[in-house]
């Protein structure tokens, strides 16, 4: 079904204000020192890059186009859950690397609830174009049908690892001592990409 401007701008609209809503929550919660603005925008636009990257990557490699109009139906369970399991990896390691690498070693990179901030952002930085793009390719329903978890989630996966990032940090563990808490959110969002693939 084709979308019209008027879809895509509401879809848009009301995406960025749960987006604007839940990044208001989080730094109205942050009781340390004050996040740089800048850094907080460089955390939303490393989200944005990251999905740039996940898409390139993501044409080229998985076995099985992802159409949620033309459904799976015929494609063995044992290639799905390859494909799921893929998009979870690239699409966290997409979210979760440009950021890390770059805000690792800065100075106010030093609270728990940083971990959190800073990583939810890049999360909702990767969910926005994500849903522009499903609701453009997809349609309205499409769009509207991930309007209100995906953006969510993308954010939780991603904090998530970013807690335990800081938490590794503020420790004194080296920065590879991150690998199995990403592992865990790239399964986890292999599971959730699985049952979305087999309508399960």
């Amino acid at each position: 079904t084709k979308i019209t401007k008027m879809q895509l701008f509401i879809i848009m609209m009301v995406f960025i204000l749960l987006g604007g809503a839940f990044v208001w929550f989080l730094l109205a919660n942050d009781h340390g020192e004050k996040e740089p603005i800048a850094a907080l925008w460089m955390a939303i636009g490393l989200g944005v890059l990251g999905t740039v990257l996940a898409g390139l990557i993501e044409s080229k490699v998985l076995p099985v186009e992802i159409d949620p109009l033309r459904g799976t139906s015929g494609v063995p369970m044992n290639t799905l859950f390859v494909t799921a399991m893929m998009v979870g990896a690239i699409e966290e390691l997409a979210k979760f690397l440009p950021l890390a690498i770059w805000i690792y070693k800065k100075r106010y990179f030093n609270e728990y609830t940083d971990g959190v901030i800073y990583f939810a952002l890049a999360g909702l930085g990767f969910g926005l174009p994500e849903n522009i793009l499903y609701t453009m390719q997809f349609g309205a329903s499409a769009g509207l049908a991930r309007l209100f978890l995906t953006p969510l989630f993308h954010s939780a996966m991603t904090a998530l690892v970013g807690y335990f990032l800081i938490r590794n940090k503020l420790n004194g563990k080296p920065f590879w001592a991150i690998v199995p808490y990403l592992f865990g959110a790239i399964v986890l969002h292999g599971l959730y990409d699985f049952g979305l693939l087999s309508q399960n």
